[in-house]
């Protein structure tokens, strides 16, 4: 209890010292921590389905692309209605939520490389139809959404820290809950899990729809922020693909790892970019496979490794 209680403290004043720091920062430093944050987000929120099964859930980034557009279109009344911005921002991740659960059906019946190949359809998919729908969409150009003192980088930073705490409330409790021990089970062996009274599409279904749920949320504070979506602001693979590199680097089926994954890996893009516009793909992926051949389970392992591996004399190293 005494150690619970002293997290909390920490945690909550690691919040509020980040909360504080637009009030003395500069445009850039703000626009900074919104990328980090909603990365950090989206990184979680991948994990609740990805990291906890096994599973690499390509298509991620669709929901979180949904969920971008969903609010614009819903806002500015591009399907012939205008919804209030509150509501419109609140029907994104469900809108989100709702499309991953229809598609579990087909998707989740898939494993492995097959599962893989088909949620990857979803972002090509998704894109061609954000290009092409431009009545709906406004095409290749996008959408742009009218920023006002309640819009904007600002605000959009404050949403981002809150549902990162939000998404990682939901990693807990689901990791800690009787869904959490099923997903270590279908991770360990989907087959056996089974066998052993699991219902492994139930609760692989509930996790994906809970994170094409946070992907939306995430998505729909994008476009609230940044002031435009378009197909290649929320469909290009480096950002598609993002969530799933930075749970992977960090440590999959981990809070922690996911957290750490993200925030290293935007502040090196970021690095790479004011320094070396054009080598940072290279650098980057250059960089990732490094990591993939020394620390395959996340750079949140390495210390562990080292901490639990046996000298030479026989005991732990410390």
């Amino acid at each position: 209890m005494r150690k619970q209680l002293i997290l909390l403290v920490a945690v909550s004043s690691a919040v509020a010292v980040i909360a504080s720091i637009p009030f003395y920062s500069s445009p850039y430093i703000i626009t900074l921590l919104f990328f980090l944050f909603t990365f950090i987000g989206l990184a979680i929120s991948y994990d609740i389905f990805g990291g906890f099964t096994g599973y690499y859930n390509l298509g991620f980034g669709a929901f979180f692309a949904l969920g971008a557009y969903t609010f614009p279109i819903l806002s500015i009344g591009k399907l012939g209605l205008t919804v209030h911005p509150i509501l419109a921002f609140l029907a994104a991740p469900l809108v989100s939520g709702l499309a991953a659960f229809l598609l579990s059906y087909p998707l989740l019946r898939l494993r492995g490389a097959y599962f893989a190949v088909a949620s990857f359809g979803l972002i090509p998919l998704l894109y061609n139809l954000a290009r092409n729908l431009s009545t709906i969409t406004g095409g290749a150009s996008g959408i742009q959404i009218v920023v006002t003192e309640f819009f904007g980088i600002l605000p959009g930073f404050y949403i981002a820290l809150a549902a990162s705490i939000l998404a990682a409330t939901v990693h807990i409790l689901v990791r800690r809950s009787k869904i959490g021990l099923a997903l270590k089970s279908i991770r360990e062996d989907e087959d056996v899990a089974s066998e052993y009274g699991v219902n492994s599409f139930s609760v692989k279904r509930t996790v994906y729809t809970l994170s094409g749920i946070l992907a939306g949320l995430f998505g729909a504070n994008f476009g609230f922020g940044l002031g435009v979506v378009s197909p290649d602001g929320v469909l290009n693979l480096e950002i598609a693909l993002a969530p799933l590199i930075m749970t992977i680097f960090g440590g999959p089926g981990t809070l922690l790892g996911s957290v750490l994954g993200a925030a290293l890996i935007t502040l090196i893009q970021e690095f790479l970019w004011l320094n070396m516009p054009f080598f940072h793909l290279a650098i980057y992926g250059l960089i990732i496979l490094l990591v993939a051949i020394f620390a395959p389970q996340g750079v949140i392992n390495i210390r562990l490794k080292s901490v639990n591996t046996p000298s030479k004399s026989g005991r732990l190293n410390t």
